[in-house]
């Protein structure tokens, strides 16, 4: 479960810290709609019309200081729905990833292949997607951790998450 701090500014300029913490969900539209209705409710009370994020009661969902209300309600939607890799958004970030969300999205999109217990098991995968079904009694004679560490830096980057690997393509 995660949570967003919504603080009205001019009050928080004005040293006073008025706001309200926002419980979002695995869906975009609902914490756009969650997000829209606190504004409304927040303008109303304090005749305020500027509000920003001062707070997250998660780091993994942490998208700094933004007052970018659909990006924040898509990205959160994101780290819910996606929790597995989170961790390795995060290990794996400075390489590639801003606090831009549509920047982390699209390499997302392109580069994120998902997780596996080890990246031998990933490499076995991807060998019997490209050339089928490879004999139980050939597999034997195959060395994938050997393929694996040939792989990673240069087909994939491997990020241990803590609970396995997480497989991200080279471009």
């Amino acid at each position: 479960m995660s949570h967003i701090y919504i603080a009205d500014l001019a009050e928080y300029n004005a040293g006073r810290l008025v706001g309200r913490w926002i419980e979002m969900t695995e869906d975009h539209e609902d914490n756009l709609e969650r997000i829209n209705d606190a504004l409304a409710e927040m303008e109303e009370a304090t005749g305020s019309e500027e509000f920003v994020v001062h707070d997250y009661n998660d780091e993994a969902h942490n998208m700094g200081e933004t007052s970018d209300w659909e990006r924040l309600a898509a990205w959160q939607a994101l780290a819910l729905s996606e929790e597995a890799f989170v961790p390795a958004l995060e290990a794996f970030g400075d390489h590639y990833l801003s606090d831009n969300y549509d920047e982390a999205m699209e390499f997302i999109n392109d580069r994120y292949r998902g997780n596996w217990r080890s990246a031998a098991e990933y490499v076995e995968e991807f060998v019997g997607d490209v050339y089928g079904d490879v004999p139980s009694w050939l597999t034997g004679y195959i060395d994938f951790d050997k393929m694996a560490d040939d792989f990673n830096g240069t087909d994939i980057t491997v990020v241990d998450g803590g609970i396995g690997v997480f497989i991200f393509a080279n471009a």
